[in-house]
């Protein structure tokens, strides 16, 4: 069955009803009408079965028939924060973490970040963000929608209150060590946060300030990679490493 969001509060409202593009993706794409079934998740975990009972050209109108709490999220938390890039690039790199199983995604502005955002900008590419987000999760089968954080500053990112077992910060110069090395030597973390840099890298004083708050210094390897290219690489590599990612 397809699948389509909504929130929990409309689904147990006792008149459950989809609205907008969804409507017309149904009625002129997928050719569905009144006794079909669709599938409806509530982006906190639980699908619903449902029967279209209604059907206009504005609305949808739905009947839940049954529910199930669905167990396709990552046994690890990773949060992947990134300098922001620019364009669209920040689109692609949402769509692709969602599908990897990523639970938190936040943009910042570090000191070489070349795209420069007011208020305004950034809360309109927020609401996007999280837009894509729920898009992604109807084509991955995933239930939860992952968490996209309001543009923050360097600084808030290392000083985040809340508490990880193994934080990182990737620089191609590191010092430290790779990723490879650092993960054949420690015991398997729950909750992770990757921090990258924008494309033209950390300050030295970004990289003290961040080793000061707990993070270590790694490297992806030899070759220089896109922003885009490196969350995508690290996500991909803590999930099969420490997540669920080809099991």
């Amino acid at each position: 069955m397809r699948r389509f969001f909504l929130s929990k509060s409309s689904i147990l409202s006792g008149n459950p009803a989809l609205t907008g593009s969804d409507v017309r993706h149904i009625r002129n794409v997928l050719r569905l009408g009144p006794g079909d079934r669709i599938a409806i998740f509530d982006g906190e975990g639980t699908e619903y079965e449902c029967k279209i009972v209604t059907s206009s050209p504005r609305c949808i109108t739905l009947s839940v028939l049954n529910s199930a709490h669905m167990t396709r999220e990552s046994p690890v938390h990773i949060t992947i924060a990134q300098s922001l890039l620019k364009g669209s690039k920040t689109d692609w790199i949402i769509q692709k973490l969602t599908e990897l199983g990523v639970t938190t995604y936040i943009p910042f502005l570090a000191q070489r970040s070349i795209p420069k955002l007011d208020i305004g900008r950034a809360e309109s590419r927020h609401h996007r963000w999280t837009k894509i987000a729920y898009e992604t999760l109807k084509q991955c089968g995933r239930s939860v929608v992952p968490e996209i954080k309001p543009l923050s500053s360097f600084d808030e990112i290392i000083r985040l209150k809340e508490e990880y077992d193994l934080k990182l910060i990737f620089c191609p110069e590191s010092i430290d060590k790779s990723l490879k090395y650092l993960i054949d030597g420690m015991p398997k973390p729950q909750k992770i946060i990757g921090v990258i840099g924008p494309e033209g890298g950390f300050t030295p004083a970004e990289i003290n300030a961040a080793r000061d708050c707990g993070y270590v210094q790694v490297s992806l390897g030899v070759r220089i990679l896109r922003g885009e290219t490196a969350a995508i690489t690290v996500a991909a590599i803590l999930q099969y490493v420490y997540g669920d990612l080809g099991y």
